[in-house]
């Protein structure tokens, strides 16, 4: 790879790393059981709940961890600026970075887009380029998500625990057990799952997955599968502009 390009490169080498070692982290949590359902007596009569109880939460390293490697991989883009405009003459500079816009308008608008003026110091082939990929919802949406993590891990933690509706399910329910499915989407402790009649003696399967709670592109997904995702195309991106030295 040539040499303008290493410090993005190792950026999303590192990302990579820590994504196998979150991965296992995960995983230890999910093998001890972290959340269990327990039958509760309902408000109404003739009716029981199935709710949540939690036995181990979440490790606090699990959001930070995957905040920082949302941090590393979005930073790989800006130093892939950089070390572009460089490679165009420009020593150190400090007014190009990555542009990710809101919306196709502000990335192309003359006057009031910024983020196509962060490219001036890029080669011409190298602007039209990333702009080619269309950094804007509605455009290239992994990286626009990536962007957004970034941006929200600053202001509350973007990892929750779900279960996936299709595999959460009923075990010896009984006959006529009609089950009212409560459940909305998050795992938590005393989370509703389930009204059924008193008496069913329901036993419940939860499968847990540790999943994005931010943007169009990445809730509901599990972390690990994201971050990779992300991690995928920072480095299909680094790899277009490395071309042999002229």
């Amino acid at each position: 790879m040539r040499d303008d390009l290493l410090d993005a490169k190792a950026a999303v080498d590192w990302a990579v790393a820590q994504i196998r070692i979150l991965h296992r982290r995960i995983a230890r949590w999910l093998d001890r059981g972290p959340y269990f359902a327990v039958t509760v007596p309902d408000s109404q009569p003739g009716k029981e709940l199935v709710k949540v109880k939690e036995q181990v939460p979440i490790p606090p390293s699990v959001n930070a961890e995957a905040s920082a490697i949302i941090d590393m991989l979005r930073t790989s883009l800006d130093l892939l600026v950089i070390g572009l405009a460089e490679r165009n003459g420009h020593s150190r500079p400090k007014d190009v970075c990555f542009p990710i816009a809101s919306s196709l308008r502000d990335f192309i608008d003359p006057i009031d887009g910024a983020a196509r003026r962060k490219l001036n110091r890029l080669a011409e082939k190298d602007r039209l380029t990333i702009e080619e990929l269309k950094p804007y919802p509605g455009g290239d949406e992994r990286i626009y998500s990536l962007h957004q993590l970034d941006q929200l891990r600053r202001q509350h933690r973007l990892v929750e625990v779900s279960a996936r509706p299709r595999s959460m399910g009923l075990i010896n329910c009984g006959s006529n057990a009609g089950p009212e499915y409560l459940y909305a989407g998050k795992v938590e402790d005393g989370a509703l799952l389930f009204r059924l009649p008193a008496g069913t003696n329901a036993k419940v399967d939860l499968r847990l997955e540790v999943t994005f709670s931010d943007t169009p592109y990445a809730t509901g997904r599990p972390v690990v599968t994201t971050l990779r995702d992300f991690a995928s195309r920072t480095q299909e991106i680094i790899a277009k502009f490395d071309e042999p030295a002229p």
